[in-house]
């Protein structure tokens, strides 16, 4: 059974993309596919679309198992990651069962 991970983001009042914290977050983030185990094709971008229920930024990530991604959210790249994004934005996660297909 994979695991679809979905993180939306919303930046906090007075945050913007281009504030340094939001790089640092985006990057950190993005650098979990290479240095933590168990994310198939982990990736993280700023949302394109200008509706108004839209997020600022977006992460998705396919586990091989509810066990591989509770590794993944506990390892301490996650967590410094999940910090850095405290401190700028809330969020909202949604854990998919994906058919194999």
């Amino acid at each position: 059974m994979t695991i679809r991970h979905i993180v939306l983001f919303r930046l906090h009042e007075g945050v913007s993309h281009d504030d340094p914290r939001v790089t640092e977050a985006v990057a950190g983030s993005a650098g979990l596919r290479t240095t933590v185990p168990g994310g198939e094709d982990w990736r993280i971008g700023a949302d394109t679309s200008d509706r108004e229920v839209s997020a600022d930024f977006g992460g998705v990530g396919d586990f091989e198992s509810p066990a591989v991604l509770r590794a993944f959210l506990t390892h301490p790249d996650h967590v410094a990651a999940a910090d850095r994004w405290t401190r700028i934005a809330g969020w909202t996660v949604c854990d998919l069962e994906i058919a194999s297909r």
